[in-house]
């Protein structure tokens, strides 16, 4: 500070600040102890010496210039050079004057050059080529050495190329990470759990790029990609399972290494017991039904005959009374089989379809309407009060499982079990008091004027078995995006790609090639112009799923039947085996607000189940995707640890396409199974049938049935009285081992041989009895359709 300080301008001629004027002058130039001073206004001024010493300063700590080694003419012109001596880093000290050119002659000039330690080496160890002057060798015999920053260049990550989780776009790193791995290429995208990595401007088009790297995911890491992308998700290859969120809507599914997998590697290795043994078979109703109506307000037990309104090959229609019956077409039920049907021609409020199943001690099942998927069950034993009980499903919520929209099966299970199904899932289990008879649906009007209802496509299904070695396959694949896998064929993701990883090898079956034609948005119309006689060249197998854009689109059932029909008659005209699967079900985003804006679900059902008669009819192979998938439903897609099967409403996720490869393949498995034998285990026949003074008193004739061909086989004795009439009743048997039509046997007794004649009422008759009180055999064999 200055000693007068007047404060006065610059300009001033005022004696006191000319005085204080020299005096910052010479503290500006002589000054050697302060780097700053205050002049006569106050301001902080820097001293000569002060602006050296910062310049020093600069100059120690900047980055240093290497110029080489110690020798004459080196010449130092600044002083963040340095150069090499002995295996040391110099510099020039303070007091030298620069530029300097060396001598040559160190033992004169080392006192103008300082050493600076390993300042310069942390400076290069720093520098983006530093790595590579870090020697590296393993421990290891034979290991070679090598640096570090070929180590760090074996990984590819992410985060060399500046991708974050901070929710901005980190398409631009994935993309130049894919680059630098090339093709199958190792990418890793490191984080911890919770991390999320937003794709937001990935192009469509990539999905051949995305499946020529592995991405190596941290556990729990997320990628989130748009949902006008969403198909591009089928084709990354990850080393674990990695949660996905799907565009704005946050639904999530996941992705698993088994879509990648090597045929070694994967996780489902299926065998002759996964066979797909299930046969359709057409019932013709007109001529297989028993139309009967019951009192259902009246909980009566009789079963009244009644005529339908109409009855053809595949269906009958009722327009039925306020009257409080039941009217229902029925028919026998066995264990293992599986009658379905699809409904038509309802009144939307009136009318209220009933799944029924009949035995000897009473009735069970279901029955529902078309505005809501809940239903009430019900049981009605012979004597007793009607029962029933209101259901809420997991589904009630969509409109396209009520019952009326849906394909409605009865299964069943054992002679005294069986479960009802609404689109391939059980919704209701039920045990029986006695032996299942009969099964099948009826109407009912819960209004108050009358109703109607047309019961359509029935058909039944039968189970049979065993696979053997199979010659190598190649199989023909028509369908849409849930086949494609995005339009993109081939990729990853689709389920007949997965199909070929878990069956080639299964039970002895080789799969060489899978030919996929599915493509993205097309209708059963297109892939009917794909399906030719040219296009099935080579092929052994031919697989179709079509129909999801023709519900969609309202395109009537007629016509997607009449175009598979043709795809069927194609491929079997050429010799190829046929496997069609329904197509799978799907909800609108009015249901949840979210996913896509899809359509026409409300024809599904008889879609489905016209396709299901089809294959029937046709005696094709047929895939339920409906029960193979279980419920599509909402509720899942934002499920922590559930996958929901579609991830906008109506594509599968991985989980989903890996679920349609299985049902696929077990049904090409299928294809070469045996027939499986389902028998009940042998029983008496009770007293309760015996008439007009006929005993069991000898051997009491015992029974075995084999369900899947309808054999029943009687073995034993009955004892007749003497003066027994010929034709006389002496048994009636129990519904399920009566016989399709008239039968008769000839028997021995004890001297000579009868007539053993059973008729479809059960009643059991023999003509030419011995003459007084004896025995007759009745040991035969017969169908009981």
């Amino acid at each position: 500070m200055t000693t007068y300080n007047t404060g006065n301008p610059i300009g001033s001629t005022a004696v006191q600040d000319l005085y204080d004027n020299a005096e910052n002058l010479d503290l500006l130039v002589n000054d050697r102890t302060k780097r700053e001073h205050e002049d006569r206004l106050g301001v902080s001024r820097k001293t000569w010496w002060g602006m050296e010493q910062d310049f020093q300063d600069f100059l120690v700590d900047s980055g240093y210039q290497n110029i080489g080694d110690y020798a004459a003419d080196l010449e130092v012109s600044a002083r963040n050079q340095v150069f090499w001596k002995d295996g040391e880093l110099y510099r020039a000290g303070a007091a030298l004057e620069l530029p300097y050119t060396t001598t040559g002659d160190w033992l004169v000039e080392e006192g103008l050059f300082v050493p600076v330690g390993d300042a310069a080496l942390r400076q290069e160890l720093s520098s983006p080529e530093g790595d590579g002057m870090i020697g590296v060798k393993q421990p290891f015999t034979g290991s070679v050495a090598t640096t570090q920053h070929e180590v760090n260049a074996r990984t590819i990550s992410l985060l060399d190329f500046g991708a974050t989780t901070d929710g901005t776009d980190a398409w631009p790193a994935f993309s130049a990470a894919i680059s630098a791995a090339g093709a199958n290429g190792v990418v890793k995208v490191p984080g911890k759990p919770g991390d999320t990595y937003s794709l937001l401007t990935i192009p469509t088009g990539t999905a051949e790029t995305l499946n020529n790297v592995l991405f190596d995911i941290d556990p729990g890491v997320v990628i989130h990609t748009p949902l006008s992308i969403a198909y591009m998700q089928s084709n990354m290859r990850v080393t674990r399972t990695t949660k996905f969120l799907n565009g704005a809507d946050d639904s999530v599914f996941y992705a698993s290494p088994q879509t990648s997998a090597h045929v070694q590697d994967k996780l489902i290795w299926p065998g002759p017991s996964d066979a797909d043994r299930s046969s359709l078979e057409a019932i013709d109703v007109f001529a297989e039904t028993r139309f009967v109506k019951f009192n259902h307000d009246g909980g009566g037990d009789s079963y009244d005959v009644y005529t339908p309104g109409n009855a053809d090959f595949s269906s009958f229609s009722n327009s039925v009374p306020h009257d409080g019956y039941v009217y229902c077409g029925l028919w026998r039920a066995r264990p293992d089989e599986e009658i379905r049907a699809g409904f038509t021609g309802y009144n939307t409020s009136a009318t209220a379809l009933f799944a029924v199943v009949r035995c000897a001690s009473g009735r069970y099942g279901i029955y529902g309407g078309y505005a809501s998927a809940n239903f009430t069950r019900f049981s009605k034993t012979v004597g007793g009060a009607l029962k029933t009980t209101a259901v809420s499903p997991e589904t009630a919520g969509l409109t396209s499982y009520a019952a009326l929209l849906s394909v409605v099966g009865i299964r069943v299970q054992n002679v005294r079990r069986f479960c009802v199904t609404i689109n391939g899932v059980s919704v209701a289990e039920f045990d029986t008091d006695s032996d299942i008879i009969e099964a099948g649906f009826g109407c009912y009007d819960q209004g108050s004027t009358g109703t109607s209802l047309k019961v359509q496509d029935v058909v039944k299904t039968r189970y049979a078995t065993a696979v053997h070695g199979v010659r190598g396959l190649n199989i023909a694949v028509f369908g849409d995006s849930i086949t494609a896998g995005g339009g993109v064929q081939h990729v990853y993701g689709s389920w007949p790609e997965q199909l070929r990883k878990m069956y080639d090898g299964a039970a002895g079956m080789r799969i060489k090639t899978i030919n996929n034609f599915a493509i993205s948005g097309d209708s059963s119309a297109g892939q009917k112009a794909l399906c030719t006689s040219a296009n099935l060249v080579g092929s052994d197998i031919v697989m179709v799923l079509v129909g999801t854009n023709d519900i969609q689109g309202a395109v009537p059932a007629t016509t997607t039947t009449s175009n598979v029909a043709d795809m069927i008659d194609t491929c079997l005209n050429a010799g190829k085996p046929v496997i069609v699967g329904l197509p799978p079900m799907f909800y609108p985003n009015t249901f949840t607000g979210t996913g896509q804006n899809t359509h026409g679900y409300s024809i599904g059902g008889p879609t489905r189940q016209a396709l299901a008669r089809l294959c029937a009819v046709k005696g094709v192979r047929c895939v339920d995707s409906m029960g193979g998938l279980g419920n599509v439903a909402p509720l899942y897609l934002s499920s922590v640890s559930q996958d929901g099967m579609v991830f906008d409403n109506i594509h599968p996720t991985y989980f989903g396409r890996l679920t349609l490869a299985q049902l696929f393949g077990n049904a090409l498995l299928g294809i070469f199974a045996g027939e499986r034998q389902v028998i009940q285990s042998r029983q008496s026949l009770t007293d309760a049938g015996l008439q007009n003074g006929a005993t069991f008193t000898t051997e009491r004739p015992s029974y075995v049935v084999d369900h899947m061909s309808g054999t029943v086989h009687l073995a034993g004795r009955i004892d007749i009285p003497a003066g027994y009439t010929t034709g006389t009743i002496v048994y009636t048997l129990p519904e399920a081992l009566r016989p399709g039509s008239t039968v008769q046997f000839s028997q021995p007794n004890s001297t000579a041989m009868s007539i053993l004649q059973i008729a479809p009422d059960g009643n059991v008759r023999f003509f030419r009895p011995p003459a007084g009180a004896d025995w007759i055999g009745v040991s035969c064999s017969y169908s009981n359709r």
